[in-house]
């Protein structure tokens, strides 16, 4: 029951996991990995009163168990108890150093204590544990741009390969600007992520156009006809 419930939980279906987990527990009550992962779940819908305790428990029955760890230091950092958070995931990766993951995650505990220089530390770990990790390499971005580290733009540029920064899909036939010469090029400055971004950014529209450059903007609907005024559109 608890691999069943298991596999439910890493396709997203929540709820069958849940109940596939209670039935572990009512016929094994002590069963550590159905008691974790229900406090898991109990901890993705914010329910911390109930799921810390739970993961807390849990990592003591399995202190050798690096996940349970990992994810008590997720249930930590979600209730702002981010000096237990980084403890958790130290452990967790004493116990399983080439987890990319438990880096990534003691990178965002560290980040809240404004210990950039130390998070930017753990983030190349992860990246080098797994290079193909778009959202360590993000996170080392932002990481790296608060510490006043220009190179961290580079690095930016692995939010296109998050999909839930809500990045465009490129358009056919329209190469991406990679920088350079604008004089006599037309470019579309496309929206990434919110209104707040947006009207941010789109003063740079006047920075184009004054080397030369033709600029369009796609904006969304409900601020469209305020872009349009921006100068330099």
């Amino acid at each position: 029951l608890t691999r069943e419930g298991i596999e439910a939980h890493r396709s997203g279906r929540i709820d069958d996991a849940k109940r596939r987990y209670e039935a572990a527990l009512a016929v094994a009550p002590d069963h550590p990995y159905a008691g974790h992962f229900l406090a898991v779940i109990a901890m993705q819908r914010r329910d911390y009163a109930v799921a810390i305790p739970a993961l807390e428990r849990t990592a003591r029955e399995r202190p050798d168990e690096p996940d349970f760890h990992n994810n008590l230091g997720l249930a930590y950092a979600g209730v702002d108890r981010f000096d237990d958070a980084i403890a958790a995931h130290r452990r967790s990766i004493a116990l399983r150093p080439e987890n990319a993951s438990a880096w990534n995650n003691l990178g965002l505990a560290l980040v809240e204590q404004c210990r950039h220089a130390e998070a930017v530390d753990a983030y190349r770990r992860a990246l080098a544990i797994d290079p193909a990790f778009p959202k360590g390499r993000w996170n080392l971005a932002m990481a790296r741009l608060m510490l006043g580290d220009r190179g961290g733009w580079s690095d930016y540029e692995a939010r296109l390969d998050i999909d839930e920064l809500g990045h465009p899909p490129d358009i056919p036939g329209v190469a991406r600007w990679r920088g350079g010469e604008a004089s006599g090029r037309t470019i579309l400055l496309d929206a990434e992520q919110g209104y707040g971004d947006m009207l941010q950014f789109i003063r740079y529209a006047k920075a184009l156009a004054a080397r030369g450059a033709r600029v369009i903007v796609r904006a969304r609907d409900p601020i469209a006809d305020l872009i349009r005024t921006a100068p330099g559109v």
